[in-house]
């Protein structure tokens, strides 16, 4: 995932960012960036931590990644408040209205899968709803890389939608060879989220999110 993050973000951030010629009306997208990238390098120490047996560390671990979640949150929320705020001047809708939308529900169930995690302590359990939460913050990457190396815009967001529940369909059948059986979380986590995220698709259309995403955007600080 780290990876995939790195070579969908590389033309249009990293490389940009690298030679000094990035350029964003959201200053604030640097720090959303810091913070998803420590949450994957997290991904990667934590299960090595427990494959080693240092439980100790992994608990210590966690609670930097309580902050680090924090962080990612906050910023992820305040980048959609700045760029919606940004194109409802220059009256683009749908960049303004309904693609922060799927990225705030998306945002919203990295956040719950989180606090479940958190609170579940079955270690089957929390393993899983951590991974299913990192797919759904994923998806911006995977709309990146129809963008960036397929030239599809107008798609990009729904392709990337469909990369997100195929690969979460994949993690499902990958639970089910290694453990013999469907797992609950794995199973019915991605049976959710799939009809959370097409179920709730049609709000971004109507008026009342219109003037939801209004007054969201009036948040951003000039």
């Amino acid at each position: 995932m780290l990876l995939l993050a790195l070579l969908a973000f590389w033309p249009s951030f990293f490389k940009p960012v690298i030679q000094g010629s990035f350029n964003s009306p959201v200053s604030l997208i640097h720090w959303h960036a810091s913070f998803v990238f420590l949450w994957l390098l997290l991904l990667m120490v934590q299960p090595l931590l427990i494959s080693l047996k240092r439980f100790a560390y992994h608990q210590i671990l966690g609670l930097l990644a309580v902050l680090v979640v924090i962080g990612l949150v906050y910023t992820g929320f305040m980048v959609q408040v700045k760029f919606m705020q940004h194109y409802f001047k220059l009256n683009e809708w749908v960049h303004a209205v309904q693609v922060p939308f799927f990225r705030l529900v998306t945002l919203l169930v990295f956040t719950v899968c989180f606090i479940l995690a958190m609170l579940i302590k079955d270690r089957s359990w929390h393993k899983r709803l951590i991974f299913l939460g990192s797919f759904a913050i994923l998806e911006a990457a995977f709309a990146r890389l129809y963008m960036n190396y397929m030239g599809v815009l107008e798609l990009a967001g729904l392709l990337g939608a469909l990369t997100h529940i195929g690969i979460m369909a994949y993690f499902v059948f990958w639970d089910r060879i290694v453990l013999g059986h469907f797992h609950v979380v794995s199973l019915w986590g991605s049976i959710i989220i799939t009809a959370f995220i097409f179920g709730t698709a049609p709000i971004a259309e109507t008026q009342w999110w219109f003037g939801v995403a209004q007054s969201i955007a009036s948040l951003a600080v000039e």
